[in-house]
């Protein structure tokens, strides 16, 4: 077998693993913190992304982490989320940086646009306030 294929079957062998214990780590958590992780997860799915595909999975393991200490601590998930679940979310995948297929979507929009208007490389215009002119 050639080298790049060995790779390629080893590295999805890795991720079954490593996504199997995510889930049970999931599962040990207390009920209502499963349930929200589970929600996360079904959430993340559709926004995170990147060209490894790992994008939610480092969002996911944050939040997981966070949720496993707070649990530990006796806190209430909600005291943890806050009531705006996903903003809690969008405010872990800033922090981590995660790419979101959103975020590449609206890049290519403005660059597309600045290019088509004698603007290239997506430089947004000057504000009036930084070009008084």
């Amino acid at each position: 077998m050639p080298k790049s294929i060995v790779d390629a079957i080893t590295r999805m062998r890795d991720g079954k693993r490593q996504w199997r214990a995510y889930q049970a780590r999931v599962k040990a958590l207390p009920h209502d913190y499963a349930v929200v992780m589970d929600q996360i997860m079904k959430f993340l799915w559709n926004f995170a992304s990147d060209s490894s595909g790992m994008g939610p999975m480092t969002v996911m393991y944050a939040i997981l982490d966070l949720f496993e200490e707070s649990a530990a601590a006796g806190r209430p998930v909600l005291d943890v989320t806050g009531d705006d679940v996903a903003g809690f979310v969008w405010n872990v995948i800033v922090e981590t940086q995660t790419a979101t297929w959103t975020g590449d979507k609206s890049a290519k929009l403005n660059a597309t646009i600045h290019k088509l208007v004698g603007r290239p490389g997506g430089a947004p215009t000057p504000s009036a306030k930084e070009n008084p002119s």
